[in-house]
């Protein structure tokens, strides 16, 4: 369960459940903003975020050293991968 800093009015599922990401969307019930919540991406603690502007996407690192992107609309032609398992992001870890 989460504590939210507002009153929600109504909120959706924005994955479908074939996907690995699941992001709900939550609304605010006193104005016009709606907050996306990535409920997926880490399992542990997210140590720090970074928005990359050139991508338009999101990395995030969690404590136990897991890197997690987050597109903000369609992939890219430049990344060269579709998951994360397609990368040597856990050889980093180690």
């Amino acid at each position: 369960m989460a504590k939210l800093d507002f009153i929600p009015l109504c909120c959706s599922f924005l994955d479908s459940s074939r996907q690995a990401l699941s992001r709900l969307a939550i609304s605010d019930n006193e104005s016009s903003k709606i907050y996306i919540y990535d409920g997926k991406n880490h399992g542990s603690p997210v140590t720090i975020i970074s928005y990359c502007p050139q991508y338009d996407l999101s990395i995030s690192c969690d404590q136990e050293l897991i890197i997690g992107f987050q597109l903000i609309n369609t992939l890219p032609n430049e990344i060269l991968f579709k998951s994360k398992l397609d990368t040597d992001l856990f050889e980093l870890v180690k």
